[in-house]
């Protein structure tokens, strides 16, 4: 007796009961649609992918999730499911959500249709799953609807019953929508644009925690505040003088201090080079009366340097610049900038305002 081999075989068997099945089977399952249930759709989904071979399981994913079509693919797609298995979880938890709130709205009307002529009761049995479909995507409340819900007892991202089991079994949770509002982020963006002084700069108080730094402004050695609580970088009007800095005018241009006063500023260097260490910086300075300090290096400067790691024990700050590690040691204040920071300036306002606080002569008029 002869055996066939198994070519020989499976082209004797097609001659006999003719062509197979499914003689494209990827190009079915690309074109594989839902037009049920979830259920069935993935029921035929694998029983064409049963009859492919070498296909990915990324591939097996986004034929699934195209296949579900819209809504309902886009919302599997939010959830970036890893294996087949998550991507088929995700559109029957959907289908429970349409059901039940495809069910809410009619047990919620059945009074009023029974008020109504029969008639008229065919018409809006269509309507719930169109309604329905449009709140598979997650929706912000406001605090009207999220007041009501409390009080009703139900979620606030699905029409069921609040409880901790259904915390666990929420179809929509861990589906947020982030709202990025144009006129805020433009708020923001000019606010950072405000120069503002911090009150421990302004005052000239040396605190515990003080990072002083020695640097070189226009050949001449300064002493430098770095302060993060600072917006810009600031320089007192005495040492610009000094240093023949004569910004250009600006009228009108002030610096809020912030405590919620402003002073007025004489104008901005621009461009000006600062040296420390051997490290050189080009930065913009604004010109302020304040004593206490001759230079301030503010967070539109500390930026610029990217991490820093801080030691206010050893009074150091590291961190990296181009190719190479830079580490700054903090210096001690110099005695005239002691001096400077211990006047008395209750003093200084009563001499300046001597007429107000002078000994009455006399009555009043």
């Amino acid at each position: 007796m002869a055996f066939l081999s198994g070519k020989l075989l499976s082209t004797a068997s097609t001659n006999a009961s003719g062509p197979p099945l499914c003689s494209n089977p990827f190009g079915e399952l690309s074109h594989c649609r839902r037009t049920g249930s979830v259920d069935e759709y993935v029921d035929q989904f694998l029983t064409l992918l049963a009859r492919c071979e070498d296909v990915s399981e990324k591939q097996q994913i986004d034929l699934f999730t195209a296949g579900l079509l819209q809504p309902m693919s886009t919302d599997v797609e939010m959830h970036a499911p890893e294996t087949l298995e998550d991507a088929m979880a995700l559109p029957r938890s959907y289908e429970r959500r349409l059901q039940i709130t495809s069910d809410m709205p009619r047990t919620s009307a059945r009074p009023a249709k029974s008020a109504s002529s029969s008639s008229t009761t065919p018409t809006p049995a269509t309507n719930p799953p169109k309604q329905a479909a449009t709140t598979t995507r997650p929706r912000r409340l406001s605090p009207e609807e999220m007041a009501q819900r409390r009080l009703e007892g139900l979620c606030f991202n699905c029409p069921a019953k609040f409880s901790k089991e259904h915390l666990k079994q929420c179809p929509m949770r861990g589906i947020y929508i982030m709202d990025m509002e144009e006129d805020a982020a433009g708020s923001n963006s000019d606010s950072d644009d405000l120069p503002e002084v911090s009150i421990h700069a302004m005052t000239g108080i040396h605190a515990g925690d003080t990072m002083l730094l020695d640097t070189t402004v226009s050949q001449a050695p300064l002493v430098a505040l770095v302060d993060s609580g600072s917006t810009h970088c600031f320089m007192s009007a005495i040492t610009a003088a000094r240093l023949d800095l004569h910004p250009p005018p600006r009228p009108g241009l002030t610096v809020g201090v912030a405590n919620g006063e402003r002073v007025h500023s004489a104008g901005v260097c621009s461009n000006i080079n600062i040296s420390i260490a051997g490290e050189s910086f080009c930065v913009d300075i604004y010109v302020i009366p304040f004593a206490g300090y001759e230079l301030v290096l503010g967070f539109q400067w500390l930026r610029t340097l990217g991490p820093v790691l801080w030691d206010f024990k050893l009074k150091t700050m590291t961190f990296w610049r181009d190719d190479h590690r830079v580490r700054w040691h903090g210096v001690a204040p110099s005695p005239t900038l002691s001096a400077l920071a211990t006047v008395d300036l209750l003093e200084c306002l009563l001499q300046e305002f001597s007429d107000l606080f002078a000994a009455p002569k006399g009555l009043p008029p």
